[in-house]
């Protein structure tokens, strides 16, 4: 499997003066990608002008309503041409010769077709090991962290029923904690593409967090619901950070009874200083719990994994 037959895919909205970094990162591989492919979320702001203009050779696919990031990326897999689909952010940069390197990695490992999704490393990616097979149990226990890229195998992964959730808001780490399950992931800490940090609104972001703060505290649920049971017995500290999430986003988003549910799980199971803070702003007004937000985001978190 030396001769990867390989689509890259670059989901992207209103970020023209992005996309192009990104497009020409893939078109400067020693090795090209037989089909590079552009899928435009319905952008205001020259994208759709720009690619058509540069980029003669780049497949251009445009929505006409904006749908998110997710339904992006479905629609590229259902129409790109080649059998394996890598997905690119139009902030990011593929690293020079990261295509060959690729394929030889693909090309040793003799079990490549035998798992819907490969996945290797961003820049800011890290697990356990150089390569290994990557389960539920590895995603849960904070052996698999920061951002990854997946390659996708078209055909297997569409028959499996598989498909990015049906959030507006980026929320692959729900399919990929379902992958892994079913599967696992084959995991390499190959260094394939370069994160970068000047896009004007990114998901890490706390204005981007705000506006969103209803949908993400949804993802933070839908974990909590579909893999509650073993989060409780087996990882409690994950289930304990999902809680809390759901909790700060619930409060962004001035849902405070909601917010507050999830806070009284928490506090049933142990004391959490975190819990109790969440509580005090819970009874402040909105205003302030999104300044002390923003306070706590300017401080420095550090950037959550699985954006991309």
């Amino acid at each position: 499997m030396t001769d990867l037959d390989l689509t890259v895919a670059i989901t992207t909205f209103n970020r023209a003066a992005l996309v192009g970094r990104a497009i020409e990162s893939v078109l400067d591989q020693n090795r090209p990608a037989l089909e590079v492919m552009v899928v435009d979320d319905a952008s205001t702001d020259g994208t759709q002008e720009l690619v058509r203009s540069r980029y003669s050779n780049v497949r251009y696919i445009r929505r006409e309503n904006n749908s998110g990031v997710c339904a992006s990326r479905n629609l590229a897999l259902q129409t790109a041409s080649r059998p394996w689909v890598l997905f690119l952010d139009d902030d990011d940069t593929l690293v020079p010769n990261s295509l060959s390197r690729l394929a030889e990695l693909v090309g040793v490992f003799p079990r490549a077709r035998d798992y819907p999704v490969l996945e290797f490393a961003c820049s800011n990616g890290r697990s356990a090991s150089p390569f290994m097979i990557a389960t539920l149990a590895d995603h849960l226990a904070g052996r698999v962290r920061g951002d990854f890229v997946p390659l996708i195998q078209r055909d297997y992964f569409l028959a499996e029923g598989l498909s990015y959730p049906q959030f507006r808001v980026p929320a692959e780490s729900l399919l990929w904690l379902q992958v892994a399950s079913r599967f696992g992931i084959p995991t390499w800490t190959e260094t394939i593409i370069d994160v970068h940090s000047d896009a004007q609104l990114r998901v890490t972001s706390a204005n981007y967090q705000l506006l969103h703060a209803r949908e993400l505290a949804e993802i933070q649920e839908y974990i909590l619901s579909e893999w509650g049971e073993i989060l409780v017995a087996q990882f409690p500290a994950f289930y304990q950070k999902k809680r809390l999430g759901a909790a700060t986003y619930r409060l962004l988003a001035n849902h405070r009874g909601l917010a507050r549910r999830h806070l009284r799980s928490v506090l049933s199971k142990r004391m959490s200083a975190w819990a109790f803070a969440l509580w005090t702003l819970s009874l402040l007004p909105q205003a302030c719990v999104r300044t002390c937000f923003e306070f706590y985001r300017q401080r420095g978190s550090g950037r959550s994994g699985g954006s991309h």
